[in-house]
């Protein structure tokens, strides 16, 4: 048997790596890949910049939300995967947040554009745009994607954020001045496990376990079908779901990017549609993973949080950002 040493050696000669990063401005809609993000650093927990920043609640949930003290709800409140993945696979997004420093005011002024695309599984940057580009930042916007979704799913929808105010009194209709603090998460993983019940996670997929599930079922998942913010690779199956209360360091950024394996992701029937392609045949993940994995159960991904420390475990060099990036290795501590 391996010595406790031995066994830390052996994980840190795996090369972990990250091959994908993704963003979901919108709760529901589909992601943005991205070549790197920049984790902010104000001191606290972190997602990655507008990740679920938006979402599409029930009308008739409304009473269950307030915009400028927003809390967890279940997803059964929203028009999102989980309760309408098929209507929602049929549509690709594109989110880009702009930012103009050259407005008349002299201040920066920021869009959140999303454009809403009919999916084609050939060839999406032909496809038609069915909605946008509209400004996200705007009540406008806001209203006219409610308005669209409304009607495409016969069920009266509002977009709804934190609304918030970095500061008292801005009675401004954009909402550039409220920082990413709350997220429209699946997960309560957050709420249970971060300082103060902060909602900000990340999700991730690791690679090899989703090339292991589809070999047992006999059909090639893809690892962007359960919605990850990270991909990793260069690890065994299943071994995330040992990383369970232990921390990750993200070695590019020297000591000071950490990510915490908060709990594992449990797995819901809106996995069951491929996103990238919702003609294709539907399955149905959690019972097919209960099957060939009893001893998991409907599990598959893992949530995490995002910390910038410095080599003591403290914060480090506050509003000094740290940049993740695909091909980044990970180094479990």
């Amino acid at each position: 048997m391996l010595s406790q040493t031995n066994e830390n050696e052996n994980e840190n000669d795996e090369n972990v790596v990250i091959t994908d990063l993704a963003r979901y401005a919108i709760k529901g809609l589909s992601g943005d890949k991205l070549s790197s993000v920049l984790i902010p650093n104000d001191g606290g927990v972190q997602t990655f910049p507008d990740d679920r920043r938006f979402a599409l609640l029930k009308r008739k949930s409304i009473d269950k939300f307030d915009e400028n003290d927003p809390q967890w709800l279940f997803k059964g409140d929203f028009l999102c995967a989980f309760t309408a993945p098929e209507l929602l696979a049929c549509f690709h997004s594109k989110y880009e947040i702009v930012e103009d420093k050259l407005n008349n005011n002299g201040t920066d002024d920021i869009q959140r554009l999303l454009t809403l695309y009919n999916r084609d599984e050939e060839a999406i940057s032909d496809n038609e745009v069915v909605l946008g580009p509209i400004d996200l930042n705007l009540q406008s916007g806001r209203e006219e994607l409610a308005s669209f979704f409304s009607k495409e799913s016969k069920e009266e929808l509002v977009c709804v954020t934190n609304k918030q105010k970095q500061q008292q009194g801005d009675d401004d209709d954009s909402n550039n001045k409220v920082p990413h603090t709350f997220q429209f998460g699946n997960t309560r993983a957050g709420v249970k496990n971060n300082p103060g019940g902060d909602t900000r996670v990340v999700h991730i997929v690791n690679k090899s376990t989703v090339r292991e599930f589809s070999d047992k079922i006999g059909m090639d998942l893809n690892a962007m079908r359960f919605r990850p913010n990270i991909i990793i690779d260069g690890v065994e199956p299943w071994k995330e779901f040992d990383w369970i209360g232990r921390t990750l360091r993200v070695v590019s950024s020297g000591s000071t990017l950490i990510i915490k394996i908060l709990s594992t992701t449990v797995r819901c029937e809106g996995v069951g549609i491929d996103p990238l392609g919702p003609n294709r045949e539907k399955v149905d993940v959690p019972k097919l993973l209960a099957k060939h994995y009893p001893e998991y159960g409907p599990y598959l991904g893992v949530y995490a949080s995002l910390e910038v420390i410095d080599g003591d475990g403290n914060s480090d060099d506050i509003g000094i950002d740290k940049l993740l990036s695909v091909g980044d290795t990970l180094e479990l501590l």
